[in-house]
């Protein structure tokens, strides 16, 4: 719904976009926005593996046999 809101309704918020005269309060509404544009950043965690063989080295070990 807020999709098809913002599609109906572009040319009335660019005009009120652009009658923001205050470059701050521009610069916070237009980073406020984004939240709902872009997907979140979130932290990544990568936890060590225990090794695992390669190819050849799991072909070396198997061909000593």
């Amino acid at each position: 719904m807020l999709d098809i809101f913002l599609e109906n309704n572009f040319e009335e918020f660019e005009n009120r976009m652009k009658a923001i005269e205050n470059p701050a309060d521009y610069c916070r509404l237009y980073i406020q926005l984004l939240n709902y544009v872009l997907p979140k950043i979130s932290s990544v965690t990568i936890k060590d593996e225990p090794h695992r063989e390669t190819l050849a080295e799991e072909l070396d070990r198997i061909a000593e046999l």
